[in-house]
């Protein structure tokens, strides 16, 4: 979308909740991403949460899939 179509479709979709908006620089983003290591079990270690996955921060999947790590290391010392 070019300067002005975005700006109305922000507009749009915010409503009056943000007041009057206006664009005072260049728009920019940032592709978000995964990574995932190839080895997440080595004899005695195992990584979880962030050192096993990186996310992009903006994703809001940190938390997430952190305790999600957990409690599947906790399902296989269990079984």
């Amino acid at each position: 979308l070019d300067d002005a179509a975005f700006l109305m479709r922000l507009k749009k979709d915010l409503g009056e909740m943000f007041g009057d908006i206006d664009l005072l620089s260049k728009r920019q983003y940032f592709p978000l991403s995964m990574k995932i290591n190839e080895t997440l079990i080595s004899e005695r270690v195992i990584l979880i949460g962030d050192a096993a996955h990186q996310v992009h921060p903006l994703a809001g999947q940190g938390l997430n899939l952190g305790l999600r790590d957990v409690i599947e290391f906790d399902a296989l010392l269990s079984s």
